[in-house]
Protein backbone atom coordinates (compact mmCIF):
# COMPACT_ATOMS: atom_id res chain seq x y z
CA UNK A 1 0.00 0.00 0.00
CA UNK A 2 0.95 3.43 -0.21
CA UNK A 3 1.52 5.67 2.82
CA UNK A 4 -0.92 7.98 3.92
CA UNK A 5 -1.65 11.19 6.55
CA UNK A 6 -3.62 9.98 9.62
CA UNK A 7 -6.90 12.28 7.92
CA UNK A 8 -7.08 10.06 4.67
CA UNK A 9 -7.10 7.04 7.05
CA UNK A 10 -9.95 8.05 8.95
CA UNK A 11 -11.84 9.10 5.69
CA UNK A 12 -11.28 5.92 4.31
CA UNK A 13 -12.27 4.04 7.22
CA UNK A 14 -15.71 5.83 6.99
CA UNK A 15 -15.51 4.92 3.89
CA UNK A 16 -15.48 1.71 4.82
CA UNK A 17 -18.12 1.83 7.74
CA UNK A 18 -21.01 2.82 4.68
CA UNK A 19 -20.02 0.07 2.71
CA UNK A 20 -20.30 -2.37 5.86
CA UNK A 21 -24.03 -0.79 6.48
CA UNK A 22 -25.02 -0.85 3.26
CA UNK A 23 -24.53 -4.58 3.61
CA UNK A 24 -28.06 -6.04 4.52
CA UNK A 25 -26.51 -8.97 5.78
CA UNK A 26 -24.00 -7.02 8.51
CA UNK A 27 -24.92 -5.42 12.10
CA UNK A 28 -23.23 -2.28 12.87
CA UNK A 29 -24.10 -2.57 16.80
CA UNK A 30 -21.88 -5.31 17.03
CA UNK A 31 -19.05 -3.53 15.00
CA UNK A 32 -15.74 -3.61 16.81
CA UNK A 33 -12.89 -1.27 15.32
CA UNK A 34 -9.16 -2.34 15.97
CA UNK A 35 -5.99 0.06 14.73
CA UNK A 36 -3.06 -1.77 14.08
CA UNK A 37 -0.45 1.18 14.34
CA UNK A 38 2.71 1.78 15.82
CA UNK A 39 4.30 2.74 19.37
CA UNK A 40 4.61 6.18 17.94
CA UNK A 41 0.74 6.50 16.98
CA UNK A 42 -0.79 4.78 20.00
CA UNK A 43 -1.43 8.02 21.65
CA UNK A 44 -3.37 9.79 18.65
CA UNK A 45 -6.63 10.40 19.80
CA UNK A 46 -7.98 7.70 17.38
CA UNK A 47 -10.97 7.25 19.15
CA UNK A 48 -12.26 10.90 18.43
CA UNK A 49 -12.52 10.75 14.60
CA UNK A 50 -15.33 11.82 13.31
CA UNK A 51 -17.81 9.63 11.54
CA UNK A 52 -20.96 10.94 9.65
CA UNK A 53 -23.94 9.02 10.74
CA UNK A 54 -27.24 10.02 9.27
CA UNK A 55 -26.80 13.77 9.13
CA UNK A 56 -24.80 14.24 12.00
CA UNK A 57 -20.84 13.82 13.56
CA UNK A 58 -20.07 11.55 16.28
CA UNK A 59 -16.96 10.26 17.79
CA UNK A 60 -15.69 7.04 16.43
CA UNK A 61 -15.11 5.52 19.98
CA UNK A 62 -19.01 6.25 21.33
CA UNK A 63 -20.62 4.74 18.01
CA UNK A 64 -18.23 1.29 18.29
CA UNK A 65 -16.36 -0.24 21.05
CA UNK A 66 -12.55 0.94 19.39
CA UNK A 67 -9.32 -0.74 20.19
CA UNK A 68 -5.61 -0.32 19.66
CA UNK A 69 -3.39 -3.36 18.27
CA UNK A 70 0.21 -3.15 17.91
CA UNK A 71 2.07 -2.95 14.32
CA UNK A 72 5.48 -3.99 15.86
CA UNK A 73 3.84 -7.32 17.20
CA UNK A 74 2.62 -7.97 13.69
CA UNK A 75 4.96 -7.12 11.40
CA UNK A 76 8.76 -6.40 13.47
CA UNK A 77 10.20 -10.21 13.24
CA UNK A 78 12.55 -9.33 16.78
CA UNK A 79 9.33 -9.99 18.55
CA UNK A 80 8.95 -13.27 16.96
CA UNK A 81 10.11 -15.27 20.24
CA UNK A 82 7.75 -13.36 22.37
CA UNK A 83 5.31 -14.98 20.56
CA UNK A 84 4.31 -18.08 23.04
CA UNK A 85 4.29 -15.86 25.99
CA UNK A 86 1.57 -13.35 24.23
CA UNK A 87 -0.27 -16.19 22.94
CA UNK A 88 -0.30 -18.09 26.49
CA UNK A 89 -1.50 -14.62 28.02
CA UNK A 90 -4.10 -14.29 25.56
CA UNK A 91 -5.67 -17.43 26.52
CA UNK A 92 -5.36 -16.65 30.41
CA UNK A 93 -7.05 -13.56 29.80
CA UNK A 94 -10.25 -15.58 27.87
CA UNK A 95 -10.51 -17.58 30.97
CA UNK A 96 -12.33 -16.24 34.06
CA UNK A 97 -11.31 -18.96 36.57
CA UNK A 98 -7.65 -18.04 35.38
CA UNK A 99 -7.80 -13.96 36.17
CA UNK A 100 -7.60 -12.28 39.80
CA UNK A 101 -6.47 -8.89 40.76
CA UNK A 102 -2.85 -10.35 40.11
CA UNK A 103 -3.43 -10.19 36.42
CA UNK A 104 -3.01 -6.31 36.36
CA UNK A 105 -0.06 -4.91 36.66
CA UNK A 106 0.05 -0.84 37.74
CA UNK A 107 3.42 0.94 36.70
CA UNK A 108 4.14 4.37 35.28
CA UNK A 109 4.39 4.80 31.66
CA UNK A 110 8.12 5.08 31.56
CA UNK A 111 10.17 3.21 34.11
CA UNK A 112 12.19 4.56 36.70
CA UNK A 113 16.35 4.23 36.06
CA UNK A 114 17.28 2.80 39.12
CA UNK A 115 14.27 0.39 38.52
CA UNK A 116 15.75 -1.00 35.11
CA UNK A 117 14.14 -4.35 34.25
CA UNK A 118 11.93 -4.29 37.28
CA UNK A 119 8.76 -3.99 35.13
CA UNK A 120 9.97 -6.58 32.46
CA UNK A 121 10.03 -9.37 35.41
CA UNK A 122 6.85 -8.11 36.74
CA UNK A 123 5.61 -8.31 33.69
CA UNK A 124 6.91 -11.62 32.68
CA UNK A 125 5.35 -13.43 35.34
CA UNK A 126 2.44 -15.88 34.05
CA UNK A 127 -0.45 -14.63 35.18
CA UNK A 128 0.21 -10.95 34.32
CA UNK A 129 -2.33 -10.26 31.47
CA UNK A 130 -2.56 -6.54 31.46
CA UNK A 131 -0.64 -3.40 31.80
CA UNK A 132 -2.29 -0.67 33.52
CA UNK A 133 -0.58 2.51 33.17
CA UNK A 134 -0.57 5.12 36.42
CA UNK A 135 1.08 8.22 34.23
CA UNK A 136 0.05 9.18 30.79
CA UNK A 137 2.76 7.42 28.01
CA UNK A 138 4.98 10.12 25.43
CA UNK A 139 3.75 9.78 21.90
CA UNK A 140 7.26 9.18 20.88
CA UNK A 141 8.88 7.45 24.15
CA UNK A 142 12.75 8.44 24.66
CA UNK A 143 14.15 4.96 25.51
CA UNK A 144 12.33 1.71 23.95
CA UNK A 145 13.93 0.03 26.58
CA UNK A 146 12.19 2.16 29.73
CA UNK A 147 8.98 2.61 27.76
CA UNK A 148 6.46 0.62 29.90
CA UNK A 149 3.77 -0.09 26.36
CA UNK A 150 7.49 -1.53 25.00
CA UNK A 151 8.37 -3.43 27.46
CA UNK A 152 4.53 -4.73 27.61
CA UNK A 153 5.41 -6.38 23.59
CA UNK A 154 8.28 -8.28 24.62
CA UNK A 155 6.96 -9.37 27.62
CA UNK A 156 3.79 -10.61 25.62
CA UNK A 157 1.41 -8.97 27.31
CA UNK A 158 -1.96 -8.96 25.44
CA UNK A 159 -3.70 -5.59 27.25
CA UNK A 160 -2.70 -1.87 28.07
CA UNK A 161 -4.89 0.36 29.37
CA UNK A 162 -3.95 3.95 30.22
CA UNK A 163 -5.35 7.98 29.90
CA UNK A 164 -4.37 9.92 27.31
CA UNK A 165 -3.44 13.59 28.79
CA UNK A 166 -1.82 16.58 27.60
CA UNK A 167 0.62 18.00 29.97
CA UNK A 168 -1.09 20.45 32.24
CA UNK A 169 1.54 22.65 31.67
CA UNK A 170 1.30 22.73 27.81
CA UNK A 171 -2.51 23.58 28.78
CA UNK A 172 -2.77 25.86 31.27
CA UNK A 173 -0.36 29.27 31.13
CA UNK A 174 -1.81 30.14 35.29
CA UNK A 175 -0.04 28.80 37.82
CA UNK A 176 -4.04 28.21 39.13
CA UNK A 177 -4.77 26.73 36.02
CA UNK A 178 -1.77 24.04 36.31
CA UNK A 179 -3.13 23.40 39.53
CA UNK A 180 -6.04 22.55 38.98
CA UNK A 181 -5.64 20.23 35.36
CA UNK A 182 -2.76 17.91 37.97
CA UNK A 183 -5.79 17.81 40.56
CA UNK A 184 -8.18 16.87 37.09
CA UNK A 185 -5.46 14.40 36.19
CA UNK A 186 -5.15 12.94 39.22
CA UNK A 187 -8.57 12.17 40.21
CA UNK A 188 -9.21 10.60 36.91
CA UNK A 189 -6.10 8.22 37.29
CA UNK A 190 -7.84 7.39 40.96
CA UNK A 191 -11.27 6.80 39.04
CA UNK A 192 -9.68 4.40 36.37
CA UNK A 193 -7.78 2.16 39.51
CA UNK A 194 -11.42 2.30 40.97
CA UNK A 195 -13.05 1.11 37.86
CA UNK A 196 -10.49 -1.16 36.64
CA UNK A 197 -9.92 -2.89 40.08
CA UNK A 198 -13.66 -3.83 39.54
CA UNK A 199 -13.84 -4.58 36.36
CA UNK A 200 -14.18 -8.16 34.27
CA UNK A 201 -11.01 -7.48 32.43
CA UNK A 202 -12.32 -9.31 29.95
CA UNK A 203 -14.85 -6.91 29.02
CA UNK A 204 -12.17 -3.93 28.45
CA UNK A 205 -13.51 -3.11 25.07
CA UNK A 206 -16.74 -2.81 25.71
CA UNK A 207 -16.24 -1.30 29.18
CA UNK A 208 -13.93 1.38 27.34
CA UNK A 209 -16.91 1.93 24.57
CA UNK A 210 -19.17 2.45 27.85
CA UNK A 211 -17.28 4.83 29.53
CA UNK A 212 -16.48 7.12 26.13
CA UNK A 213 -20.31 6.83 25.84
CA UNK A 214 -20.92 8.40 29.47
CA UNK A 215 -18.43 11.00 28.70
CA UNK A 216 -20.06 12.06 25.78
CA UNK A 217 -23.85 12.12 27.41
CA UNK A 218 -22.00 14.36 30.38
CA UNK A 219 -19.26 15.82 29.41
CA UNK A 220 -19.45 18.48 32.32
CA UNK A 221 -18.70 15.46 35.00
CA UNK A 222 -14.80 15.28 33.21
CA UNK A 223 -15.01 11.40 33.84
CA UNK A 224 -12.28 9.08 32.33
CA UNK A 225 -14.35 8.37 29.25
CA UNK A 226 -12.66 10.91 27.09
CA UNK A 227 -9.39 9.91 27.40
CA UNK A 228 -9.53 6.80 27.99
CA UNK A 229 -7.31 3.76 25.78
CA UNK A 230 -7.12 0.20 25.38
CA UNK A 231 -5.07 -1.70 23.20
CA UNK A 232 -6.23 -5.20 22.73
CA UNK A 233 -4.21 -7.25 20.54
CA UNK A 234 -5.41 -10.85 20.03
CA UNK A 235 -2.74 -13.09 18.50
CA UNK A 236 -5.12 -15.43 17.10
CA UNK A 237 -6.61 -12.77 14.17
CA UNK A 238 -2.91 -11.51 12.27
CA UNK A 239 -3.67 -8.99 9.86
CA UNK A 240 -3.52 -11.26 6.06
CA UNK A 241 -0.42 -8.82 4.69
CA UNK A 242 2.15 -9.87 8.03
CA UNK A 243 1.11 -13.73 7.69
CA UNK A 244 2.17 -13.17 3.36
CA UNK A 245 5.38 -11.53 4.83
CA UNK A 246 5.99 -14.27 7.39
CA UNK A 247 5.29 -17.20 4.54
CA UNK A 248 7.43 -14.85 2.00
CA UNK A 249 9.69 -15.39 5.29
CA UNK A 250 10.54 -18.66 6.16
CA UNK A 251 10.29 -19.44 2.18
CA UNK A 252 13.87 -17.56 1.95
CA UNK A 253 14.99 -18.88 4.76
CA UNK A 254 14.97 -22.71 4.61
CA UNK A 255 16.48 -22.20 0.39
Amino acid sequence: GTARDIDEIGAAIVDIRKRIAACKCANLDNLQVEFIVPRNLLCCQIEHWQWKVGRRNEKLGVLHPAVLRSFERAYDQELDDTRDSWQSKWRLLQDPAQLSQDSIVWAPAVEPADQKNTLSARLMRREVVCLALTSPPLGVPDNALTDAIETSFDAGVPAVVWLHETTALQRSESEAGQSAEVEAMQARQQQLREELTQQDIRELPNWAHERRRDAAERPAQKGIGSNLKVLWDAPDRPPPDACIQRESSGKRSTK
